[in-house]
């Protein structure tokens, strides 16, 4: 017996009643709709040709009534109950994970797109090609939207600016650190860039001159809600290519309003110092190329008015920016107030040693900051260091570990206030810890573009610091200097716990460590009574100026204090390590052998 709410069909299965009138109801539609369009009734190629364009339109329209149908399905099932702000919370983490994956492959040969790249914005395509309810939801939220990322091509950081409407955009530097074909700004999409401005809240852009001219003139306007602007014009050739135009940051830059701007970096831009004396700031990076032409944005006088008004910095980098020196100015000279800087953590300066060691000692920094100093031009001025040096030193801690690296022909000299032995791949050019909280004290480097390093100016920098309690000692040079020279430099060093020597300079070192005469002390008493542990690497035992097969068995044999010999990376035989082994209690080898004539003519290169 059949119930009221179902019924047979023609071939006796029993369906629902709802089917049922649902099935007799578009089987009606069909046949009255497609009375004038059978196929059959075409008797003319005109006539097949306008039935085929007729039935076609009815297929799309058709697959739009799907749609429609599917989209009433769909809304009953349970997750799509949720409300549209639920679903947009949902997609927010699916695009923070974007974030996280690798970069693609930069191919620099590769001509400029205008599509999606799947692997950076991947969370577009899941949210919007699911159903209409998320597409809705995804498309009509502004938020997410506003964080565009610069891997994407130009046309696609329009549409994201469109869609962000009025909600604080962040628009993401280049993460590859060089120039990328999908960095390239167009002039519509600087245009929109700068509509967008009085709602953008982080701002980095890579671009020439002529492009950035609307991005240029909206900074004259205020920016209430910009916390970080980098503009940065490093697609420019060098000098030696031509004169090339900079890009100019506006004199009233955001007619002087941007009260949250925290973050400020200009690279090869031209400024004044006075256009960027934002109080706000917490982080300053301005620097130009090595080998750019000297920039004129003030005096000296002019750059201490400008950092005076930032009290609030905590990070402030200086790359070859620094303003000319005054006329007859020597290290005595006071060229304005001494700034003091009670939040800065981290200083990083790079320029000629003159303007270094002047622009440091107008300035009063916490013992806790992180300072990187790189100077150039270091054959004469580095007395202009020592003001600074004295400062520095009398504020900090007590000198524990201090390394000398001179690789690739940057000296570099770093200082730390603790025992620091793990140090990073002996190949880099600065032996930094492995772990980023072993910071240095100071980090002072001197560039130097071949030729010997001058010794009176490293011997002025290190006999300024105090070094008697310095229990670890890290060299890597290539200098001759003699075991005299190294006396003058380390000679009081008498609390030398462990000592790190590479290259060629092991030779008169060890013989320093080791033996008991020493020109500064004289007598024969060991100078090292402490010295436990010596590390040799990259040593070639029995050539040339590095040490010969039997100097340091019979120094070690002599010395009798040494408890602990690291071998890595040495030119040296299984016989001489036995040897080495029957005067020291521990010997640790890392059983290299091979001759390291090959690998010593590619550092020389």
């Amino acid at each position: 017996m059949k119930d009221r709410t179902s019924q047979l069909d023609r071939t006796g299965i029993l369906i629902p009643l709802a089917v049922f009138s649902a099935t007799e109801y578009w089987v009606n539609a069909e046949n009255a709709r497609f009375t004038q369009q059978d196929g059959s009734c075409a008797e003319t190629p005109t006539d097949i040709l306008d039935t085929r364009r007729a039935l076609e339109l009815e297929i799309n329209s058709i697959g739009l009534l799907m749609s429609s149908v599917s989209a009433r399905l769909n809304a009953l099932a349970p997750v799509n109950r949720l409300p549209p702000e639920t679903f947009a919370h949902i997609f927010h983490f699916l695009r923070d994970s974007d974030a996280d994956r690798p970069l693609p492959t930069y191919d620099p040969q590769a001509p400029p797109t205008a599509s999606l790249p799947p692997r950076v914005v991947g969370w577009v395509p899941a949210a919007t090609h699911v159903c209409r309810q998320w597409r809705t939801a995804a498309l009509e939220h502004p938020a997410l939207w506003s964080n565009i990322r610069s891997e994407l091509g130009a046309e696609w950081k329009r549409e994201f600016l469109r869609r962000s409407k009025m909600a604080l955009v962040v628009i993401q530097p280049n993460r590859m650190g060089l120039p990328s074909r999908k960095e390239v700004i167009t002039g519509e999409l600087a245009a929109d860039i700068a509509h967008h401005l009085p709602h953008i809240r982080e701002l980095s852009i890579d671009g020439a001159v002529d492009i950035l001219a609307p991005i240029v003139q909206a900074l004259d306007r205020p920016a209430p809600i910009l916390e970080k602007l980098a503009l940065s014009n490093l697609n420019v050739p060098p000098p030696s290519m031509g004169h090339v135009q900079m890009p100019v940051f506006p004199l009233e830059a955001f007619s002087g309003s941007a009260p949250r701007l925290r973050d400020l970096t200009l690279q090869r831009w031209s400024f004044l110092w006075s256009s960027i004396a934002f109080a706000s700031l917490a982080h300053l990076t301005v620097s130009h190329p090595i080998y750019d032409r000297p920039h004129d944005a003030g005096d000296f006088g002019q750059l201490l008015v400008t950092l005076q008004k930032m009290p609030a910095l905590e990070k402030l980098t200086l790359e070859h920016i620094l303003p000319p020196l005054p006329t007859g100015v020597t290290h005595h000279s006071v060229c304005g107030p001494t700034i003091p800087f009670p939040k800065l953590c981290s200083i990083r300066l790079a320029d000629e040693i003159r303007k270094c060691g002047l622009a440091l000692k107008h300035m009063t920094i916490p013992a806790t900051a992180e300072w990187h100093v790189s100077c150039m031009q270091h054959h004469q001025g580095c007395d202009f260091l020592l003001p600074w040096l004295a400062t520095r030193i009398n504020n900090s801690p007590l000198i524990r570990t201090l390394a000398l690296t001179e690789i690739y022909d940057w000296p570099t000299i770093a200082a730390y206030d603790r025992d620091v032995t793990n140090f990073a791949n002996p190949k880099l050019a600065v032996n930094s810890p492995h772990s980023d909280s072993e910071l240095p004290i100071f980090q002072l480097t001197l560039g130097h573009n071949g030729g010997q390093l001058p010794f009176p100016q490293i011997r002025m920098l290190l006999n300024a610091m105090p070094l008697g309690d310095l229990r670890v000692l890290s060299v890597s040079s290539e200098q001759g200097w003699s075991t005299q020279d190294w006396s003058t430099l380390f000679g009081m060093c008498n609390d030398l716990r462990h000592a790190r020597i590479r290259f060629s300079c092991a030779r008169p070192l060890c013989e320093l460590l080791l033996t008991g005469f020493s020109p500064v002390q004289g007598g024969e008493a060991p100078i090292y009574p402490r010295l436990e542990e010596l590390t040799l690497l990259n040593v070639r035992f029995g050539h040339g100026r590095h040490l010969r097969n039997d100097e340091l068995p019979e120094r070690l044999m002599g010395q009798g204090i040494l408890k602990k010999l690291v071998i890595k990376e040495c030119s040296i035989s299984s016989e001489l390590v036995e040897r080495l082994r029957e005067v020291v209690s521990e010997v640790v080898w890392d059983g290299h052998l091979r001759d390291m004539s090959d690998d010593l003519d590619e550092e020389g290169d």
